[in-house]
């Protein structure tokens, strides 16, 4: 159980009374204001408890735990305070912003009764969010790689997405993203009410019909129409809807958000659909960035210039060329998987899942497919297999030739 507390207060007498008398049961952290509380739940949290006093220089206790509220909604907040104060005190408590209240000046016993009862709260809000995101992203992933299987063009993309999604949030501190992710696993779901041929012209770029071109277009408001019926996928939902929505606030959908107003992962998912399908024309990394940053309006600022400290940072990868009988789930198709007769059975750029790995070992062992294969290995692969690298590659660009 985190045993991680949070004492602010302008008295530094009372934060040093704080330490004395729970700093043995709980790890103490203290801050003299409003400001240097943020600055602490930043750089030192997570915290299971906040404790702050209401009348603060600058920033209220109120303001201060309504913040953390939004920037930390698993942190329990309780808030001291004076009888004269109480009224205000109550109307946090009322908008949800404070757990508990204690009148001031709480007595030792009450205050680590307090405690205790608020690392109790939070952590029963760790376990069920813990046991909701687990059992939801482990169903989502079971139906994406079935999905896969479905429609390999399709969802080869998504693995590559993922990568270069999470990537992104990883620059950009994004704490809360299990949605991001789920939204990046299942972002071409609405291709599965594609007729196949339809995708396959698609996605070798030929030339569709205008109705085919409006079923493609359409896909992300069928996702959403698949996802939103999901319970507490709503946000997932919209993040779905909004993918190819530019920053500036064009569209031909309907769609009327703009700049902050579109979810945050549908602008990560724009930049990596962007750069993804730039990176399939073979422009490599920083061919792919640089088309992406020549249409700035298109893009959030901050999740472009994450993109050029992706693209940057990017380490290689090893590409080998391995055996039907060497490949391992975790592995990357580079150039795809062929038949004999030359037809391309899964698309380039996916990565084998313990489903597709069973389904090529079954068509290897019918004859169905050409060997050797080209793959791209994680590094945790190619230290395990001790394969010696042919060409460097970059985890990032997915299959970019």
């Amino acid at each position: 159980m985190n045993d991680r507390v949070l004492f602010v207060d302008d008295d530094a007498n009372l934060l040093a009374s704080f330490r004395r008398q729970f700093g043995r049961e709980f790890r103490v952290e203290t801050a003299s204001d409003g400001n240097e509380a943020i600055r602490t739940l930043n750089d030192k949290g997570p915290f299971a408890v906040v404790v702050s006093d209401l009348r603060m220089p600058g920033m209220s206790g109120t303001e201060l735990l309504k913040k953390t509220h939004v920037m930390f909604p698993d942190t329990t907040r309780i808030l001291l305070t004076g009888y004269a104060d109480l009224q205000s005190a109550l109307d946090a408590v009322n908008h949800g912003n404070v757990f508990r209240l204690l009148t001031k000046p709480a007595s030792p016993e009450s205050l680590r009764l307090a405690i205790n009862t608020g690392r109790e709260q939070h952590q029963l809000k760790m376990d069920q969010r813990d046991l909701l995101e687990g059992t939801l992203s482990g169903s989502l992933k079971v139906l994406s790689e079935v999905l896969s299987l479905i429609s390999p063009e399709a969802f080869g993309r998504t693995n590559r997405l993922r990568k270069v999604v999470n990537k992104l949030a990883d620059i950009l501190k994004i704490r809360e993203r299990w949605q991001i992710d789920a939204a990046a696993m299942l972002a071409l779901i609405g291709f599965v009410s594609i007729p196949e041929g339809v995708l396959h012209r698609h996605v070798l770029s030929l030339r569709l019909t205008l109705d085919e071109e409006d079923m493609i277009r359409r896909h992300p408001q069928v996702g959403h129409e698949l996802l939103v019926a999901i319970p507490r996928m709503k946000e997932v939902a919209d993040i779905v809807l909004y993918q190819n929505r530019r920053y500036d606030g064009w569209d031909d959908t309907g769609l009327t958000a703009s700049g902050p107003a579109i979810p945050m992962g549908s602008r990560l998912l724009k930049v990596a659909l962007d750069f993804d399908e730039a990176m399939q024309k073979g422009l490599g990394p920083r061919g792919a960035f640089q088309q992406l940053e020549n249409h700035p309006m298109y893009y959030d600022p901050r999740v472009l210039e994450a993109l050029r400290e992706a693209v940057a940072m990017d380490d290689p990868n090893k590409l080998v060329t391995i055996r039907v009988d060497q490949v391992k789930a975790g592995m990357i198709l580079h150039l795809g998987l062929f038949n004999n007769f030359g037809v391309r059975l899964v698309a380039e750029g996916t990565e084998v899942t313990p489903a597709l790995l069973s389904r090529i070992l079954g068509m290897a062992s019918r004859g169905m497919v050409t060997e050797p294969f080209i793959v791209q290995l994680p590094p945790e692969l190619a230290a395990e297999m001790d394969i010696p690298a042919e060409i460097p590659h970059t985890d990032l660009v997915g299959a970019g030739r």
